[in-house]
């Protein structure tokens, strides 16, 4: 099996940069979500947040399915705007006049290009949506498949990512191995890598790893084997597929009436990825939503005084742990803030 190149055992290179940039996702606090009734609570066992007793997962699956459906509804609204355009050109059969065209498509790649950002870490490259789990890149590598490695000698495969994970990961081959026990093998083997595996109808192992660590995955993946399927010896840096993307307008040309016809047949197939995508999300949003409606208190003015009559009984407290946890919650809290809300009632 061919590889890339001979990487170091000691080390496969620095990871990408991209590789290990975190997906910063601002908290919106969501009205309701709290984890139990205050009234259940006793005073001391307020925690040092004070007053923010907020669901956090759920918190997030909202502020995700809003970041998403603000891309998708922005990524919607440019591809309709370019398959108008494009319309209009082939309706003239004139490509010539490009500028406005290529204009609207390097926005299109900025947008596109962005995804991962702009959405909260929830679309993945195919843009299919997770609430709970950061997005996934999926690829494969050439040469791993069930029928390639259940074939030939016994052999044992190190696999190592740079920047990601422990030590190199193990897995052991041999001839007539079933192919679910094959397969549990390499997911159990790179789990720690943050590295997935399972098998497609075609007997390809397919990998998925967090695309937050897809740059160091794709740039460092390196296998040593011991001379049977892959060289012995050393690591050897091998090739890392990603599945397409969903949209490629990078690809996409409008030089010529072939171009803008094939670049309009993408564009007709990117708007109806984005129909399904913002089903998905909106699916996952009202779902969180009826989450939101069980935990509400049924009778939010008996709940408020209980938890206020709590809160006031914590401040006669003298331990170290109530002042912890008045001077988180009554941090920024300013009178007249709290007159200014009052007086929306």
């Amino acid at each position: 099996m061919q590889a890339i190149g001979p990487v170091l055992p000691s080390g496969i290179r620095s990871g990408s940069a991209r590789g290990s940039e975190a997906i910063r996702t601002p908290a919106v606090p969501v009205r309701g979500a709290v984890e139990t009734a205050p009234a259940a609570v006793e005073p001391a066992a307020l925690p040092r947040a004070g007053l923010r007793r907020w669901n956090t997962q759920l918190n997030r699956q909202f502020a995700g399915a809003q970041q998403s459906l603000a891309f998708l509804d922005d990524l919607a609204g440019q591809l309709r705007g370019l398959n108008g355009e494009l319309g209009n050109r082939l309706a003239v059969r004139d490509p010539a006049s490009s500028d406005a065209l290529n204009a609207r498509l390097q926005r299109l790649d900025r947008t596109w290009r962005d995804r991962l950002a702009a959405s909260g870490g929830c679309l993945n490259p195919q843009l299919a949506y997770s609430a709970t789990e950061p997005a996934e890149q999926r690829f494969t590598v050439p040469g791993l498949n069930l029928r390639t490695l259940q074939s030939g000698d016994k052999e044992m495969l190190a696999f190592a990512v740079d920047g990601v994970g422990p030590a190199p990961a193990t897995v052991f081959v041999e001839p007539g191995i079933p192919d679910d026990e094959l397969v549990q093998r390499f997911d159990r083997a790179l789990a720690p890598a943050r590295i997935r595996v399972r098998a497609d109808e075609q007997g390809s192992l397919v990998f998925r790893t967090p695309e937050v660590v897809w740059g160091a995955v794709r740039d460092s993946l390196a296998i040593k084997g011991a001379g049977i399927r892959f060289p012995t010896g050393q690591f050897n840096r091998v090739r890392a597929d990603p599945e397409p993307e969903a949209l490629q307008p990078q690809t996409w040309t409008v030089a010529d009436v072939h171009g803008l016809r094939h670049t309009q047949q993408q564009v007709l197939r990117a708007l109806e990825a984005v129909r399904h995508a913002r089903e998905d999300v909106t699916r996952s949003l009202a779902e969180a939503g009826r989450r939101l409606d069980r935990m509400r208190p049924a009778d939010e003015p008996v709940w408020a005084a209980g938890f206020a009559a709590q809160f006031a009984s914590l401040l006669h407290e003298s331990s170290y742990e109530a002042f912890a946890s008045i001077g988180a919650s009554s941090s920024g809290v300013h009178r007249e803030r709290v007159q200014a809300l009052l007086a929306l009632r």
